[in-house]
């Protein structure tokens, strides 16, 4: 153990050439993490889904509220006589998870429907990395969304392409 300590003072440059990506990948690693340990979402927000594109949209935040505006635009639509269901749903930030609601029940929740929550949070598209650490692979999945405000992020349980999906608003707290 002693000829160790000896050999390690001796190559006093090799250990600093070793250990600096070390302590750099660490630091990284920090600077990524430690901010979602003290900062949570606080707002839940609505969204819909449509089970094909919605060229039209059948559901829009008038004066806090939803609404109901017009049916589909039956011009893009012609290849079929049904027009795609609508699914709102109620997103928790607290149980991280949606729920689907009803329009009647949609309708009582005052919103917010700009695109950053009071807290300062945006719902953003996923990104999807694999891997651990430089040893991985990165892409874009548009369909998964989290919820982002610097560098914090919390995934979320929605998984709907951009065509689909379409947010309504935050939820103003009572």
């Amino acid at each position: 153990m002693l000829n160790l300590k000896q050999k390690l003072k001796k190559n006093k440059e090799l250990v600093a050439v070793v250990s600096l990506p070390l302590v750099m990948m660490l630091l990284v690693a920090v600077i990524i993490y430690v901010p979602s340990l003290f900062i949570r979402p606080q707002y839940d927000f609505l969204y819909y889904t449509c089970e094909r594109y919605c060229y039209s949209d059948p559901l829009d935040v008038v004066n806090s509220r939803v609404e109901q505006t017009r049916s589909y635009d039956r011009l893009y639509s012609s290849f079929s006589d049904n027009e795609p269901e609508i699914e709102i749903y109620y997103y928790s930030v607290e149980d991280a998870r949606s729920k689907r609601i009803s329009l009647s029940e949609a309708q009582l929740y005052f919103l917010d429907d700009s695109k950053t929550a009071p807290d300062g949070f945006k719902l953003e598209s996923g990104d999807s990395y694999g891997g651990f650490l430089v040893f991985g692979y990165y892409g874009n999945n548009d369909a998964v969304k989290k919820l982002q405000k610097g560098t914090a992020s919390f995934s979320t349980d929605i998984d709907s392409y951009e065509y689909s999906f379409n947010f309504l608003g935050w939820i103003e707290n009572e």
